[in-house]
């Protein structure tokens, strides 16, 4: 099939170019496209697809597998997400595994209680979640007062994790149980449990690590 465009309504089954829907829509498993562009409220029972564009609110309530995410609003996936790149800005909220053969960056909360495995995440906000898997990560908070003003303190709470794993890891206000990594930097009130490190492990005054293991050398910050 060619390209569809939807307003309040269902997209049937089919093979599609793009599909662009608008209001409040929905799709059953059967949908295959190259390019979706969800604006307003998407409900979808699974996606299987090239990339896709979120401004608004898109669910899937199965497994996601997908090329390209890119938008700003929510995504909420209700089993596996697989991508080969993810650009979003505001919720991410998935059940299952993230599997990102690329890179991520998030603006606004990431949350999951699987496991996430990608090739770097610039995450800008906050993380929930269980087990990372990265070899860059770059961690800040956001410090917005129009988070505060608008009730979306999650944007801006501190990070937490059970366990980052990877190589090149630079945190910002996290509580972690465990890191392990080649280098790993600590700063504005980051407390690990337990750290493994292999080069260097540095840290600011405010921030800590109950237990490091590894050869790493140990290098304290100036705070600024």
């Amino acid at each position: 099939m060619g390209n569809i465009t939807m307003v309040d309504g269902h997209v049937p089954d089919g093979s599609y170019q793009n599909v662009t829907t608008n209001g409040s829509c929905s799709c059953d498993a059967g949908m295959r496209f190259d390019g979706l562009r969800a604006r307003g409220s998407f409900d979808a029972m699974r996606l299987d697809g090239g990339n896709v564009h979120c401004e608004g609110r898109l669910t899937c309530r199965g497994d996601m597998h997908v090329n390209r995410i890119s938008g700003h609003g929510e995504l909420h996936v209700g089993g596996d997400l697989r991508c080969s790149a993810l650009d979003f800005t505001g919720k991410i909220i998935v059940q299952g595994d993230v599997m990102c053969s690329g890179g991520m960056t998030v603006r606004g909360l990431l949350r999951n209680r699987s496991c996430i495995v990608t090739r770097y995440l610039d995450m800008q906000g906050t993380l929930d979640a269980d087990e990372l898997r990265t070899e860059r990560l770059r961690m800040t908070p956001l410090s917005s007062a129009m988070f505060g003003r608008s009730g979306m303190t999650e944007f801006t709470r501190t990070s937490n994790a059970e366990r980052i794993i990877g190589g090149d890891l630079r945190v910002s206000r996290l509580i972690c149980t465990l890191m392990q990594g080649v280098f790993i930097r600590l700063t504005d009130e980051s407390h690990v449990e337990r750290a493994s490190c292999i080069t260097k492990l540095a840290m600011d005054s405010t921030s800590s690590v109950l237990l490091v293991s590894g050869a790493a050398k140990r290098v304290y910050l100036r705070n600024t």
